[in-house]
């Protein structure tokens, strides 16, 4: 399989239900378009993590023990893309 085009990702802190949304309107929106999805997730104590692995497997998943913050967390996931463009 080929790079995507577009990795997107999404910083996660206690948001499972708005989680859930995003990445369901990712799919709705990104049907012709090659990309990939990290979430990080910022010690959610929601199970927001746990959203992910059950709902959505295909995500990629980076489960911080703490929350890192915004800007670090993004740092972090953009060290782990393969697409051509970040979102």
């Amino acid at each position: 399989m080929s790079d995507p085009d577009l990795s997107i990702i999404t910083i996660s802190f206690n948001t499972k239900d708005l989680l859930r949304d995003c990445i369901n309107s990712i799919y709705l929106a990104a049907k012709k378009l090659s990309h990939e999805i990290i979430v990080v997730d910022n010690a959610s104590h929601d199970r927001s993590a746990e959203l992910i692995v059950t709902e959505f497997k295909e995500v990629t998943l980076i489960k911080n023990s703490q929350n890192i913050g915004f800007a670090k967390a993004n740092n972090q996931a953009i060290r782990q893309v393969t697409g051509k463009y970040v979102l």
